[in-house]
């Protein structure tokens, strides 16, 4: 019986193999091209058919999301084709792994990008609660909630408000030039209006010479 148990384990691993490397470059920011996201593809469903761990639903969503990004934007139906697919195989890692901020983080890129804007806020809502003080999803996280502002409810606004607090208090030149980017000042100041010195940092950064430059 355990022997058995291990054959699709062991069947499932041997078949992710060729991808592994690429989903390793992946999970750093590595570059990839499209033939290896096409290997990353067959060898996460070749490895599926045998064993549904949830590593592997989020590589191949992860895939799909990149093959979708590396599309012109005048293939239209192959794209939306790629995000669908990126959907539905992030969704079902989160099934399986439900506390898992840097998958939900991915889905509400996806669902931005398939225009589905309330689905979009909702994961970005639940990324947050799920690792409200993940440092590596902070610019992110503030930059979307940003273009999903009207989308979030009145607790994910607190939430993208806390985000904003947890990135001064951990750097604030970088929190400076962020909100030079992102440029919404009226935003940032609220979040940053209960913290001792963030109206004052606040009245500084917008009267500083670099800010006022394009």
């Amino acid at each position: 019986m355990i022997v058995g148990l291990a054959v699709p384990r062991t069947v499932g691993h041997l078949l992710a193999l060729p991808g592994d490397p690429i989903a390793d470059a992946i999970r750093i920011d590595g570059p990839v091209d499209a033939v290896e996201l096409d290997r990353l593809v067959e060898s996460r469903r070749a490895a599926l058919a045998w064993i549904g761990e949830a590593a592997l639903w989020q590589e191949l969503g992860s895939a799909h999301y990149l093959r979708a990004q590396a599309l012109p934007l005048d293939e239209a139906q192959a794209r939306l084709g790629e995000l669908a697919a990126a959907r539905d195989a992030l969704t079902r890692a989160l099934e399986a792994r439900p506390l898992d901020s840097h998958g939900w983080m991915r889905l509400a890129l996806v669902e931005l990008l398939l225009l589905h804007r309330d689905a979009a806020a909702r994961a970005l809502e639940t990324s947050i609660e799920s690792a409200p003080a993940q440092r590596d999803q902070l610019d992110g996280r503030i930059r979307l909630g940003l273009l999903l502002w009207d989308r979030l409810s009145d607790a994910g606004h607190d939430l993208w408000q806390q985000q904003v607090r947890l990135r001064w208090r951990s750097d604030g030149a970088a929190t400076g030039q962020l909100i030079k980017r992102l440029r919404n000042v009226p935003r940032f100041r609220a979040a940053l209006a209960s913290e001792p010195g963030g109206d004052a940092w606040m009245d500084a950064l917008v009267a500083s010479p670099a800010f006022r430059q394009p």
